[in-house]
């Protein structure tokens, strides 16, 4: 298993995800639910931490395997959010990234320096060249982090994405290293 820790920038670390981060993660989720729940669908889910072991549990699994690869965002010592390959194309070298920070911390710069840190690893290590973002048109700071990241939309897939009844707009973004 890599258990390499990213520098993503001054105290902001990138720790290989595992369940000993469920309790400090729910607790992000309980306090950031509502925001979440307005661009991610998977916050429903987590009603308990011991639903949020389970994933962490099944994600450092993939991380070892190599499928995937998940991390906790560490900023000044405090988990603040997530950031992953969701799943790893290892004949394609292509993933898709995910991301969510806690409401208090956006705004900081910390998902594009998290994201450089990211891509400028998998990238050395050859084991990604094309990078994918797909967010909901309405998830405004998610499309600008694509696009500041050097991200090109590629498609935008009409009602693709349903969130709480509503049927929302998808964008898809690639930044390609190859």
């Amino acid at each position: 298993m890599q258990h390499t820790i990213l520098l993503a920038g001054p105290e902001l670390y990138l720790i290989p995800a595992h369940p000993r981060f469920a309790q400090a993660l729910f607790t992000l989720v309980e306090q950031n639910r509502e925001h979440l729940c307005r661009f991610l669908s998977w916050p429903h889910s987590m009603a308990h931490v011991d639903n949020l072991t389970q994933t962490l549990h099944a994600q450092a699994e993939a991380h070892q395997a190599g499928s995937a690869r998940h991390y906790v965002i560490h900023y000044q010592q405090h988990c603040v959010g997530v950031i992953s390959l969701n799943s790893i194309d290892l004949q394609r070298r292509c993933a898709p990234i995910g991301y969510w920070l806690a409401q208090p911390y956006q705004g900081k710069g910390l998902v594009s320096a998290s994201l450089q840190a990211l891509m400028r690893h998998y990238v050395a290590q050859r084991e990604v060249t094309r990078f994918v973002i797909q967010c909901i048109s309405v998830n405004l700071r998610s499309n600008a982090v694509a696009r500041r990241n050097g991200f090109t939309l590629v498609e935008t897939r009409h009602q693709a994405c349903e969130l709480e009844g509503v049927r929302y707009d998808q964008n898809t973004y690639l930044r390609r290293f190859d």
